[in-house]
């Protein structure tokens, strides 16, 4: 590998005092690896550029709105974390510019930003308090200068997926937010995209046929019409809206400066048509999304605009950013926040409740003279069924300035059937090929999470897999399986195409992944990558897997994809450590009769077994999930992902050649035995979950000393 000079896959390499060596990473998040997306931030032109007013705006309204010190706009190229952008206190970084004036830059092996190129699908890099993250608590700039101790980065993602690096916000003491607070960094990440993806180097990059194809996956990402075309951010609270945000596409539009706009207030710059403003504002407080016909104050010219939430995934669905399950949400029904048990979030009184108030205006068209608006409105217009993810309902009476989608929440992108009994959907948890997940609340005001799969670019082998899930989740019964409270099809309209829907009210697991869990130090016995593992938390962790694992097998079904990322946590008052495992995902399972499976699927690399990942004949045995298992230890034990940042082939090439994951010399003997047992090449050598979990259930009880 020309990028990190090995030719296979070592699965333990620690970065500059942080988890990863993320500047040696050569695979990852896009096609093609690191090289790839190394070149997508070039061809931007956006490196090494003066700052810009477009995203000095955008970091310093999320200084603004999160009561921090310090935000910025980072890219993330192979030596270095540049900043596009940069407010409040960053002298330690400063160095002069070719181009005149000051830069910001760190070593990418310092900087925290690097950590978006991480997991699997896009989330957001959430560091409550950094002294007790093992990630990043030996890193340079917690230990030293300037001490950072809290820090929340949403990824800039691109149209093709790419990662270019982050919209972050920082602190120098710990601080901790709510999953709406973290889903509006996230959309303003998506604004920040579609200024660097405005760029002309980049379009001349694209082919016309990859052009097309991108804008085509992206005619819902209203964060595309409101870069280009213009948008504002309201605060709701006042009744006069008071704008908080502008861009320069929304000055240019309505023939406005940026001092008129911001600090002004709506409805002084604005004048309603036939709706008042309280009729106005009902749409507002459901959360729906919505159309409204004004006329400029200044010019008389009238002006529709588009109205969300500024918190809404529907702003850029196309390019959606996991938040973890264990940032607190609130409960609508009750008022308060869902919260892990035990986890006190440091409430801010000027930013927890007022962010749910923040609203975007978005500039969709200039009509005609106000003066004869009267004439010209006429019956409401609805939203085009073109420009959303749905066929809208007609607003009734005449002459309405109003017209409205129909939204009974600010999340989501389709109307929930009643009969699902889930009245409130919250923030997105996270996003994979088949779907996505949401926070949401059910009808006795309980928390669960809602599993929502668009069908409309599935092919019948997807669709099929997407019911498999549905009928072999929804009949499992076990303390540490993920469980399926009700399920539904539904039916949307989009344009003039119709989508299948299949929705899922499951567990809501409110600690997140055992990925994440064991990458931020929650199964060591002190916050730090080189604390050992506790091993009190490590055994019955994976005792819970085995135990669940036991009882699938026992159902006659293969998992085929148990990785920690489909392995979630959720708080418990029965076990010690206050929490359990549960076994999630059952996409790609498979029913068995004790007999292997001739198949070209795959699940994910880094838990596939050889038998999986050979040319010839590929086989699905039930040994192939005790090598995931396997796996999976490993990765509990350590605290990190295995193999992380590398390529396929390199995998493929250390699993083919049996160079087994290392394991630390006073690791437990019978421990490390029992696992290199799970990951021995020939499938039928390797044990029954049977005999995995009893043997576990010894170790955790006689807790042997390591040897």
């Amino acid at each position: 590998c020309a990028m990190c000079g090995s030719d296979s896959a070592p699965p333990d390499q620690p970065g500059n005092n942080c988890l990863y060596a993320t500047g040696r990473f050569c695979g990852g998040i896009c096609p093609g690896g690191e090289a790839v997306r190394i070149e997508a931030v070039r061809v931007t032109g956006m490196l090494d550029t003066p700052p810009e007013r477009y995203f000095d705006d955008i970091t310093e309204m999320m200084k603004q709105v999160f009561n921090t010190p310090a935000s910025h706009c980072v890219l993330i190229d192979p030596e270095r974390c540049w900043f596009k952008s940069w407010q409040g206190r960053w002298c330690e970084f400063e160095q002069e510019a070719s181009y005149g004036g000051h830069k910001v830059e760190c070593p990418r092996e310092e900087g925290w930003c690097n950590y978006i190129l991480v997991p699997t699908t896009a989330e957001i890099l959430i560091i409550e308090d950094a002294t007790m993250d093992a990630r990043v608590s030996l890193n340079s700039f917690v230990v030293g200068p300037p001490y950072f101790r809290s820090y929340v980065g949403a990824p800039l993602v691109g149209s093709r997926g790419e990662r270019y690096g982050t919209l972050c916000v920082v602190d120098f003491v710990p601080r901790a937010f709510t999953a709406d607070q973290y889903a509006l960094i996230v959309n303003f990440a998506a604004l920040a995209v579609e200024r660097i993806e405005g760029n002309k180097p980049l379009q001349d990059k694209l082919d016309e046929t990859l052009l097309n194809d991108v804008w085509r996956n992206r005619h819902l990402d209203l964060s595309l019409q409101a870069a280009f075309d213009g948008v504002l951010m309201l605060d709701m609270r006042d009744s006069d809206w008071p704008i908080m945000y502008a861009n320069p596409a929304f000055e240019d539009a309505c023939g406005l400066t940026k001092r008129e706009l911001v600090g002004g207030k709506f409805w002084d710059l604005f004048r309603q048509t036939t709706k008042t403003r309280t009729e106005i504002g009902l749409f507002a407080g459901v959360g729906d999304t919505f159309d409204v016909l004004v006329a400029c104050s200044k010019t008389g010219m009238l002006f529709k605009f588009r109205l969300l939430p500024a918190t809404s995934d529907r702003f850029a669905p196309s390019k959606a950013t996991g938040l973890p399950a264990w940032a607190p949400f609130e409960n609508p029904a009750r008022g308060d926040l869902v919260t892990p048990q035990g986890r006190q979030l440091v409430r801010t009184s000027e930013i927890v409740d007022p962010v749910k108030c923040f609203w975007f205006a978005m500039f969709l068209e200039t009509c005609e003279a106000a003066s004869s608006t009267a004439t010209s409105i006429g019956t409401c217009e609805t939203l085009s069924s073109s420009e959303g993810s749905h066929a809208f309902s007609r607003s009734s009476g005449t002459q309405s300035s109003v017209s409205s989608s129909g939204y009974a929440s600010p999340h989501g992108e389709y109307f929930v059937p009643d009969g699902l009994g889930v009245p409130h959907v919250g923030p997105l948890i996270g996003t994979g090929s088949f779907g996505k997940v949401y926070r949401a609340t059910d009808a006795n005001q309980c928390p669960v999470a809602l599993k929502i799969v668009d069908c409309r670019q599935r092919d019948d082998r997807a669709l099929r897999a997407q019911m498999r899930e549905v009928q072999l989740s929804s009949k499992m019964d076990h303390p540490n399986v993920v469980r399926i409270f009700g399920y539904e099809t539904s039916t949307n309209v989009c344009g003039k195409r119709t989508i299948d829907i299949i929705w899922m009210v499951q567990e809501l697991c409110d600690l997140g992944t055992l990925t994440n869990a064991s990458e931020r130090g929650l199964l060591r016995q002190e916050r730090l990558h080189t604390s050992p593992p506790d091993m009190g938390k490590v055994l019955p962790t994976l005792l819970d897997v085995a135990g669940a694992m036991e009882y699938v097998h026992g159902q006659l079904i293969i998992h085929a994809d148990l990785t920690g990322r489909n392995i979630l946590l959720a708080t418990s008052d029965q076990s010690p450590r206050g929490f359990v495992a549960k076994v999630a995902d059952f996409g790609l399972s498979r029913y068995t009769h004790g007999r292997g499976l001739a198949t070209q699927m795959l699940g994910t690399i880094t838990h596939m077994p050889p038998e999986l990942l050979r040319i010839e004949d590929p086989v699905l045995v039930p040994e192939s999930d005790i090598w995931a298992f396997g796996v999976v230890a490993w990765e509990t034990f350590h605290g990190k992902c295995a193999y992380k940042g590398k390529s396929a082939p390199q995998i493929v090439c250390a699993v083919a050649s049996e160079r087994a994951l290392p394991w630390p010399v006073d690791a437990p003997c019978e421990f490390v035995s029992l696992m290199q047992q799970c990951l021995r090449t020939e499938h039928c050598k390797r044990p029954s979950f049977a005999d995995v979990a009893a043997r576990l259930s010894f170790l955790s009880a006689a807790r042997l000393p390591s040897e």
